[in-house]
């Protein structure tokens, strides 16, 4: 029912998306002062077009009257300040002469905000300047048809196409991208939109390929006709240009919440694009528009009737508004408000057929067909040319059985629009990116980054990818048909606008199926090499199925991945995942698949991630891996999740779920961490207490909650409550010593946490833990008791307490001030092993082995921080010494060349290894050529000598 009431049911309003126009080159300035400002001009350009800014706020004002007027006011405009804007424009000297560009800049302004008959008289007065200013004419047009004069306004945009044929090929020739975007929207004004696309948008991106008001035409010329995908890939070239481009963020949005067959997170994508687009322009009425949606979709009535209304007041003549906000008011039965809003557009609007579509469409989506066909009809016989109305009549009226006319409306809808969903293909474009990237191809993956960011990525992704691919291949029993392009982002931002996808996720990594995105670690910190095979196992999964792998497979695969070649990179999400257990907010399986797309509280999207993993090594350890690989033949014949697990795992879901939250407790307990109380549990856990009075294990669980929400003064005075009913409790003395440590009452904090021990607190790691603090510099030996019995507690302590480094971190260095050097080291590579994105305890161990010439163990605990940190020169250095002293000469040349990459690289060290490294390969007139430039920059070089020496001998 869903998938066939949304078929139409999201339409951008074309004037909201036409954008105010500018020179296309900027002009020349040379001014009294003495400066030619032509450099800053088009550099103020370039980061208008490009998004940047900030940097281009900061040239304004640097700039101050040299800042070109119109480029100012398109700052302002895509920054979402249209006042400022518009009294900018009008209170400009050329503005008040009379200058059509001004006069159509302004009234472009004023449409935005509803300012409708000042915009008309300023359109009209500019063609009375200029008769063929295609931008004035078009606006013009389009404004008259929306106002219901169909007439008059299809002449004017006849007028622009009348212009268009009486080019000659020369002067067609000489037009700007941007004119030919106006002479696009024009024909979209006169429902030709095969000309629009085809015609004019193709002819201004042939003169101009990333020019984004041509992609988000283009974009909203295939939405229109319900071309999902390749409205899509239009957004996308766009924001390749501008990623922080408000309007293309929400088309980006638009597109993807209206394709029910979208294969990613659809809600979750949708949200992401709108806030992007809210990061630079705040509220824009579409996107307002859309949020609406979203409430309306989970009938979240009152929130979609505030966003549907805040919009409609920013232009209360827009009908597609309107027709939101009336559909809200008819699903909830508030009939005479929604006569009044009826009656209210139709006196503001001699034929409001835009607004009883939009009304009919939306309540197809609450299944109100009938009165949906009502709706429709009535729109038609208000404008019989409004075509948009006849698919939705004709859809509705076979839905409740009037046969004849439905196929009557149908056939007249399709004569009418011969782009229709059923028509829309599927094509996918991917198409070169930025000139600042490089491209390496392979047998299969294809490689594309930063040019800067190559030399020290691309020798460690590489290999990774293809024994990910071998291993992979052989596990899951399948062989990938579709060649992998990676891509590399140094700027999150930049990933973004590429990747749109991971619903309520910093992401750090997306999978199209044969397109993958990544962060380096200047963009994200992390391991950037466990991401990458966390992306990959979604190349598998989506392949395996044919893109049929529910999200939470295919994410909770990826996790499970992520660790299964290299132990320590596995995900250690112990605490939350704890807390979940205790606290009952894993989904069970039939509902899972909202905690990606529609979280509930925060860091549901995370958990949700980690519990798929969970169920994967669950289904794994009572069924066999070979149970997994048969779920995904399976989902790729079609079979729903209930489906899949009745019949590959014989279970219904129910029955699952039963046998799996049995697991999880046993898995949560073998963390030996007992859960959080956390703020949002405050209410409930008050509303407890006063229920069960004189109840301290109730207090204790309200006094720990306002201890996490930092709510110190409840938690204080739950405390004292609870203490004078019963001092001995063990986790309310735990939770006095949190309280006295953060106050600072030490001895008083050490007394409760002992007691709490020795009377067997639930938190009891979190109470060493905080002894141990307490102790560290009193009485190190016990501080060292403390941490040894925390860790044995909980062996994946990788998080730090109370605002100290993790209990690896606090025993190693007690253990290194009491002389035990042997003991700390050791501690040190055990927290090596656990820890996948701790680049500092690598670096110190590789530093501590390669002291005593131990490379073996140089190799095994550093081998893998260039996945952390592949930018820090020292690191490298280690592993090259290690890997050349270990007759490892492939890896060693690696990491020497990778050397050469550094600013003022020390080429006399450098140079004699890697010409031995290539020796001992086989590469031997560049190892040669290496060793004489060796001794060429450097005549002294005695190791150059030593091994120019040692290859003539061999």
């Amino acid at each position: 029912r869903l998938a066939s009431s949304l078929v139409s049911l999201f339409r951008l309003s074309l004037l909201s998306l036409l954008f105010v126009a500018v020179p296309s080159v900027a002009p020349v300035f040379g001014h009294a002062d003495g400066h030619d400002h032509e450099e800053d001009v088009e550099l103020l350009a370039e980061y208008i077009v490009e998004g940047d800014y900030e940097d281009a706020e900061e040239l304004i004002d640097e700039l101050g009257d040299h800042a070109p007027l119109l480029w100012r006011v398109r700052f302002l405009r895509e920054t979402g300040k249209i006042s400022d804007a518009i009294r900018w424009t009008t209170e400009s000297k050329e503005y008040r002469a009379g200058d059509a560009q001004y006069l159509v800049a302004a009234a472009g302004l004023r449409l935005e905000v509803g300012q409708r008959d000042e915009a008309e008289k300023e359109l009209l007065k500019a063609l009375e300047k200029d008769s063929k200013n295609i931008e004035a004419r078009t606006r013009l047009g389009l404004l008259l048809i929306e106002e219901g004069d169909r007439t008059k306004g299809r002449a004017h945009l006849n007028k622009v196409i009348d212009y268009y044929r009486e080019l000659s090929t020369a002067e067609a020739e000489k037009l700007s991208p941007d004119t030919y975007v106006w002479m696009g929207h024009a024909c979209i004004g006169l429902d030709r939109f095969r000309d629009a696309y085809s015609v004019m948008y193709e002819s201004a991106l042939d003169l101009d390929g990333g020019n984004v008001a041509a992609h988000v035409a283009s974009g909203y010329a295939l939405l229109s006709k319900y071309n999902y995908p390749d409205a899509r890939s239009h957004y996308k070239d766009a924001l390749k240009t501008n990623r922080r481009h408000a309007e293309a963020n929400i088309a980006m949005a638009s597109a993807v919440y209206v394709d029910i067959g979208y294969r990613g997170s659809r809600f979750g994508d949708t949200e992401s694009a709108l806030d992007a687009a809210d990061r630079v322009w705040k509220d824009h009425p579409e996107t307002l528009i859309l949020r609406g949606h979203l409430a309306f979709y989970d009938e979240d009535w009152p929130v979609a009737e505030e966003y549907y209304r805040r919009a409609s007041q920013v232009d209360p003549r827009n009908l597609t508004r309107r027709g939101h906000v009336a559909a809200v008011l008819f699903a909830t039965g508030r009939l005479d408000e929604f006569q009044a809003e009826c009656k209210a557009v139709e006196e503001m609007h001699p034929s409001p057929a835009e607004f009883y579509t939009v009304l009919a469409e939306r309540l197809v989506d609450r299944f109100f067909y009938r009165e949906a066909a009502e709706y429709a009809a009535h729109a038609i016989s208000l404008d019989p040319d409004y075509w948009r109305a006849y698919v939705i009549r004709g859809m509705n009226a076979l839905r409740i059985g009037e046969d004849d006319e439905g196929r009557k409306w149908s056939e007249r809808a399709f004569e009418a629009d011969p782009f229709n969903i059923w028509a829309s293909n599927t094509l996918k474009l991917i198409k070169h990116i930025d000139k600042n990237f490089v491209t390496k191809q392979g047998e299969f993956f294809r490689y594309r980054m930063r040019r800067e960011d190559a030399p020290f990525l691309m020798p460690y992704l590489e290999p990774l990818m293809e024994e990910a691919k071998v291993r992979m291949e052989r596990q899951y029993l399948v062989e990938l048909e579709h060649a992998v392009t990676i891509e590399d982002f140094s700027k999150h931002d930049y990933f973004s606008a590429r990747s749109v996808g991971l619903p309520g996720l910093a992401a750090s990594g997306v999978c199209f199926g044969s397109l993958v995105t990544l962060t380096t670690p200047k963009a994200i910190p992390g391991n950037w090499g466990a991401v990458a095979v966390h992306e990959f196992a979604h190349v598998i999964a989506l392949q395996k199925t044919g893109h049929r792998v529910p999200r939470w497979f295919t994410e909770g695969l990826s996790v499970f991945e992520e660790g299964r070649n290299r132990p320590r990179w596995r995900r250690i999400y112990a605490q939350e995942f704890v807390d979940a257990v205790h606290h009952q907010r894993l989904l069970p399986m039939a509902n899972l698949q909202s905690g990606f797309t529609k979280p509930t509280h925060p860091g549901q999207v995370l958990l949700s991630y980690y519990q798929g993993g969970v169920i994967c090594t669950y289904i794994e350890k009572e069924w066999g891996w070979g149970k997994i690989v048969e779920m995904l033949d399976a989902y790729r014949s079609g079979k729903d999740t209930r489906q899949v697990f009745q019949s590959v795992l014989g279970k219904s879901l129910e029955s699952f779920d039963r046998g799996f939250f049995k697991y999880v407790r046993e898995v949560s307990d073998s963390y030996g961490l007992w859960c959080r109380y956390l703020p949002d549990q405050i209410e409930t856990l008050r509303y407890e207490s006063e229920d069960r009075p004189g109840d301290v294990d109730a207090m204790v669980k309200l006094g720990l909650a306002y201890y996490w929400g930092r709510r110190t003064a409840d938690a204080e005075l739950i405390l004292g409550k609870a203490m004078k009913i019963d001092p001995e409790h063990a986790d309310l003395n735990a939770l006095k010593g949190m309280l006295d440590l953060q106050q600072k009452r030490t001895k008083s904090a050490i007394t409760a946490f002992e007691k709490a021990i020795a009377n067997g607190t639930n938190y009891r790691y979190r109470a060493r833990m905080g002894l141990a603090a307490l102790l560290a510099k009193r009485n190190k030996s016990g501080a060292i008791k403390a941490l040894r019995q925390a860790i044995e507690i909980h062996q994946d302590a990788i998080q730090g307490q109370f605002g100290r480094p993790n209990a690896y971190y606090q025993l190693a260095q007690l253990l290194f001030d009491e002389g035990k050097d042997d003991e700390a080291i050791e501690v040190l590579q055990t927290l090596a092993q656990l820890d996948r994105d701790d680049f500092r305890v690598r670096k110190q161990l590789a530093t501590h082995f390669a002291q005593k010439d131990d490379w073996g163990k140089v190799i095994a605990l550093a081998g893998d921080a260039p996945f952390i940190d592949p930018y820090d020169s020292e690191i490298h250095w280690l592993l090259a010494e290690a890997y050349l002293k270990s007759d490892a000469f492939q890896s060693a040349r690696r990491e020497y060349e990778i050397l050469l990459n550094y600013e003022e690289p020390a080429y006399n060290r450098i140079y004699p290894e890697l010409a031995w490294c290539m020796f001992k390969l086989g590469d031997v007139e560049e190892a040669r050529k290496m060793v004489d430039r060796a001794i060429e920059l450097d005549p002294s070089n005695d190791r150059a000598r030593e091994v120019k020496k040692a290859m003539t001998v061999r």
